[in-house]
Parts: C-alpha cells; structure tokens; sequence
C-alpha cells in the first residue's frame, strides 16, 4: 500500500472515530441531563446509571482508539513530508527544455509562450515524469496578459480596489466578461459583489465575509475571470469548496458564464478520472481530489500558470483536520505570486487566524453588517423528542407551499424522519453522505425541478442555492450558531421573503445551544404563534 493511500485511510478512520466519540460524549451528557431529574424511580436511576457507565466504558476505548490511529496518521503525514523534501532529480530533456524556454514574466513576448495548448501541456507532463518526483513547474505565476485588448482587460481606474461600485458597467470588467455577467441576468451588483469583484480582479489576497445568499459566488467568480487570458489553455483559477454538493452549483455558475468568454471550466469531485492533463482555464473542486491532480505523476492538473486560488465556504475548509491537512499541502505547491480569495459567511476566531496565515496582509471586506437577510422570520417550538416528528407532519401543508429543507444533525435522524413522514403519506427527499455520488446529485436535482421537502444533514448546509426555498427546519438544534447562521442562510435569499423554525426539547444540551445561538444574533428567536399560518405565508 503507498503512503499516499494510507494516509488517505487514516484520515478517514480518525474522522470516523472523532464522530463515534462526538455522539458517545452527546449521549453521556443526555443521561447525566436525565439522572438529574427528581421525577425517576428508583429502577429508572439504576437503568440510566447502568446505561452511563458502559457509555463511558465505550468512551475510554474509542479515545485509545483514536489516538493510535491519529498517531499513526501523524507519523505517516511525517513520511510523507519527508520524501518530499529530497531533492527531486530534473530529467535531462526537461533540463535542456528549460535552458532553452524564456521565463514567462521576462517580457511581453512571453504572451505566445503563456498561449499554451492541451498538447503543451501532455507533452510536457510525460517528458517531465518520473517515478520519483513530479515536477509542477515553475513557482511564479504566468505574467499579465499585456498585449490583450484593453478592453478585454480588467481596468482598475483610480478608485481603490475595495471601493464600492453600484454599477457592473462602471467595474472597469473585460468587455466580454461583462456581457456574460448581464446575459445571466444580474442587473445590480450585491453590497459584497459592490466591493469583491473588483479586489478580486485586481490581483489582491483578499478576505471577504458576507451572509448567506448575498451573491459570494458571483464576487469571486466573476472577479477571478476578469483575470483569465484566454489563449492559455492551463488552470488559471482554482476554486476550493467543502462538498460536492457546492462544487457542482459553483461549476454551473461558472460555465454559464464562461460559455460567453470562450473558456472552458473543470469539476473535480471525488469521483472524476481523467487521464490526460486539464486543459480548462477554471477548476472547482475539492482539496483533496485537486491535490490528487495536481500531484500526479502525469502531472494533470497544471499549477504554473495558476492566478486565483480561491477558498470558498473557507471557515469549512480550515476548521476541518482532513481538508485543513490536503489544503496546507496544496498550498505548497502554487506559485508563491498567485492571489489568494478567501470568502466565508462566518469566520470564527480560530478559522480567522489560520487565514490571516495563509493570506497575511489580504484586503479585508465585511459586509455582514451592512446586508443582513432583513426578510427572514425566526422562530421556535418547544416539544418533546418523541413529538418532533409530529410537528413536521402537522405542519406540512404550510412548509410545502414552496420549498422546505429539514435539518438533522445525524444520518440516523435523517432516515428516520424520511421513513415516519412516507409513513404517514408525505412526499419527501433525502440526502445525506451515505448515498453515493450519483444517488445525491439526483436527489438534489429532484429537489430543485419538483421536490417540495428535502430532509438533510449538513452536507448542503453550506452555499448551495434553491432560490424557490422558503422555510428552512432546524429538526436539531444546530451544534453552534455558525451552523444555525448557514442552515437558515438556504432561505430568504438574494433579499426575498423566508422562514426558519427551530424544534427545541426540554434538554439542558438543547437549552445552551440556543442561547450560544441567541447570544451570537443579539436577539432571542421569537415563539412560534398560535396562528401558524401567519408565520409560514
């Protein structure tokens, strides 16, 4: 077994454990919640008690379990780290190739060097590879497209690159860009796209906060190809994304655009095989799959002429070991010269400070206090466990009338509330982790043409955009308010009109993570009235 495929199975075995103890730890504190009650008899309290103590028996051994296999995990990463750090031998025809090639940044007649082909770029990978090393090319990026048109480049003007701009004709984009932008049918730019494009298009690290449904994707997408040349046939905008789910909504977007600009765009999701190197000017896709491309010993997925690295949902992307890990080594291998676009709806403190170290010094733009979602009604319901599921059924009708996304915290909830509402005759739509590519890119276009209640976990918690969404159900209170802000973020988009019921029991568990929730609005999230119908129309 290589050592790439090892670690990829240690990662995968310790998120795993991180999970089991995660729910052994929810379920521990819920029995102790339990055993402080005064109402249980005698045989209860020694049946709970009972039920503790193997809990905590399961607890210890998965902890064990957990650190050997993180260990282990660690010592493996230090191999791997290490056989990278040998010098890697350079081939002599890739040698002499390289004596004889101009530096791309020498001078503007590199434009025709830079103006690469599919062919180039497979020749150039098969002479260049061997079984030691792979050789990713040069570490500063490709130089401007100077001799382009100057109105198919981007013209930042005198105003700073930060500032606002209410008007995409006055954003100084490539003439081509822009008629792509107004063939999609945005007519007036967002606060952040107001801000973003035009820091992003200018070449600067930058860092972008927003609320969900705000328009990020546009920000990023079109700034970022505002700096593509087109005649080169390599990857010059990388975007990175936590789930397959946004990956495939972000691709979309960008080849609707793109279609207009000549340029092609590439998905890599986990299962994409390919065998020839990437010849479309963007990729999105996830850390993981586009290292795996990238590091390649056919060297498939081209990094020198790389301009915009883009993290998007970025607070997911740095808060989470695995994705943390393949995004630290990714970042080893782009051109120290390229831009890095950071853009998040929540930042919390520690995914802020792992981001002002991979963009020290980025412009900063925060608008999430200058659009909130203002259409968007809150409200919760107090009920017992064993009533949730009843609440849903009872309240159907006026979910349905759109769009609804039930929210659970687990795979468990979430087939068990499909199974109970089929039961009971109502049409619904499951996603989670557990179904297989195909299965989830089926169920969420099934939700989109004609679904009317998708039943997920957090898997789509993040980015993905159903503008017919209306109501939004948290059937679990979230973990922390980061999540609740992006599970409610699915409604109530673009500045239209939705709701967000939450379903809270007497529990102690649930009780604190509504006041975190509570405590990081600023406002307590208002009771569910007596007349519903007001609260859902």
């Amino acid at each position: 077994m290589s050592l790439f495929t090892l670690i990829k199975q240690l990662r995968e075995e310790v998120n795993t454990l991180r999970q089991s103890l995660q729910d052994v730890s929810e379920d521990i504190r819920d029995i102790q919640s339990q055993l402080r009650s005064r109402d249980l008899g005698r045989k209860e309290r020694q049946g709970l008690n009972e039920k503790l103590a193997q809990k905590k028996v399961l607890q210890q051994k998965l902890s064990d379990e957990f650190q050997t296999k993180k260990t282990r995990r660690d010592e493996v990463q230090q191999q791997i780290d290490e056989e990278r750090a040998k010098p890697k031998p350079v081939p002599k025809a890739a040698a002499q190739s390289s004596a004889s090639t101009p530096a791309a940044s020498s001078s503007s007649s590199s434009s025709s060097a830079d103006a690469s082909t599919c062919a180039d770029a497979s020749s150039s990978a098969s002479a260049t590879t061997s079984s030691a090393a792979v050789d990713l090319g040069p570490k500063e990026r490709v130089s401007e497209p100077e001799d382009l048109p100057a109105h198919e480049k981007f013209q930042l003007g005198e105003l700073p690159c930060d500032e606002a701009v209410a008007d995409f004709n006055e954003m100084g984009l490539p003439r081509s860009l822009l008629r792509g932008v107004l063939s999609i049918g945005f007519d007036k730019p967002t606060a952040i796209q107001q801000r973003a494009i035009r820091a992003v298009a200018s070449g600067r690290d930058m860092v972008a906060l927003a609320p969900s449904g705000t328009g990020k994707t546009g920000a990023f997408m079109i700034g970022a190809l505002a700096r593509v040349d087109p005649r080169v046939k390599r990857p010059q905008v990388i975007v990175l994304a936590p789930n397959r789910e946004l990956i495939e909504q972000t691709t979309e977007f960008a080849q609707n655009i793109c279609r207009f600009l000549g340029l092609e765009v590439f998905m890599a999701a986990g299962d994409t095989r390919i065998h020839e190197p990437v010849c479309a000017q963007v990729v999105v896709g996830t850390p993981a799959k586009v290292l795996t491309l990238a590091t390649h010993r056919q060297a498939l997925l081209s990094l020198r002429c790389l301009r915009t690295l883009v993290l998007d949902e970025a607070d997911a992307l740095v808060t989470d070991d695995e994705k943390v890990e393949h995004l630290k080594q990714f970042l080893r291998y782009i051109p120290k010269e390229s831009q890095v676009a950071v853009f998040s709806a929540t930042m919390e403190e520690k995914a802020d400070e792992i981001v002002k170290k991979i963009a020290p010094g980025a412009v900063r733009i925060d608008v999430r206090t200058t659009q909130t979602l203002g259409g968007m009604k809150e409200f919760k319901v107090e009920v017992e466990a064993e009533q949730k599921v009843g609440v849903l059924c009872d309240l159907y009708p006026l979910f349905t009338r759109t769009k609804c996304i039930v929210f659970c915290k687990s795979i468990e909830n979430v087939k068990f509330v499909v199974e109970k509402l089929t039961e009971a005759g109502h049409s619904n739509i499951a996603l989670h982790s557990q179904l297989d590519p195909a299965a989830r890119t089926e169920a969420l276009k099934q939700f989109r043409e004609s679904g009317k209640m998708l039943v997920t976990t957090d898997i789509i918690g993040r980015g993905i955009d159903i503008p017919q969404v209306a109501v939004v159900v948290n059937f679990d209170v979230p973990f922390n308010a980061e999540t609740y802000i992006h599970r409610t973020g699915r409604s109530c988009r673009y500045g239209k009109i939705g709701s967000a019921l939450t379903l809270v029991t007497n529990s102690e568990k649930d009780a604190a993570r509504l006041k975190q929730i509570e405590e990081y609005r600023k406002a307590p999230i208002t009771e569910l009235p007596a007349e519903v119908e007001t609260a859902f129309s």
